[in-house]
């Protein structure tokens, strides 16, 4: 999906790597493809402690140079429908990881250091049905505009990026058919590696 399209580009440009995702086989195998050193740091960010995992790691890193928060997922089930256990999880991951991993990579990171918040296009167009996803995605979006010109003064750059529609495995979790994925009027998916050619 979009991660690996970021990781395959920054690694075309030397960037040494720590890949973070909840599936071990998907990340072993991109690691072990790139031709940079990859570091796999397994986890759920839904999780609290695995966050703050992350978050103790980065700290370690000298050289931190960019932070890419693109963990997310979506939901087809209404607001009133969907469990408030994972109302909270999206919340977790979408916001309290985000602001938190945001918060230790402007701390790290000097002057020429980005911080990359993958939001979406859905932050813009809150719609009944999937509303915490749309929530959360707009959260990231003023989040990020936010924190500009602080962090600018600190020579650290913000880049909010809001994907439409993309080919990736996100709508596969959602179990979505070949029909929904079609393009219709101006919404037209695009390919990972085209968003992933959009960072800083």
């Amino acid at each position: 999906g979009i991660g690996s399209a970021f990781a395959e580009a920054l690694a075309r440009e030397g960037y040494h790597l720590i890949l973070t995702g909840r599936r071990e086989d998907p990340l072993r195998l991109l690691a072990d493809k790139l031709p940079v050193p990859c570091e796999v740091f397994l986890g759920d960010l839904r999780e609290p402690s695995i966050c703050a995992r992350l978050s103790s790691r980065l700290r370690e890193c000298a050289d931190l140079r960019m932070v890419i928060h693109n963990a997310g997922y979506g939901h087809d089930a209404s607001f009133l429908e969907t469990p408030v256990q994972a109302l909270r999880e999206m919340g977790e991951l979408h916001v309290q990881c985000a602001t938190e991993l945001t918060r230790v990579g402007a701390e790290v990171m000097g002057t020429g250091g980005a911080l990359i918040l993958v939001s979406s296009l859905a932050a813009f167009t809150p719609a009944p049905g999937p509303a915490m996803y749309t929530a959360t995605k707009a959260f990231q979006v003023a989040l990020g505009t936010a924190l500009q010109a602080d962090l600018a003064d600190r020579g650290v750059r913000l880049q909010g990026l809001c994907p439409g529609f993309t080919h990736t495995g996100f709508h596969d979790r959602l179990d979505w058919d070949a029909e929904r994925r079609q393009n219709r009027s101006l919404v037209r998916g695009k390919r990972p590696d085209g968003v992933g050619r959009c960072y800083l």
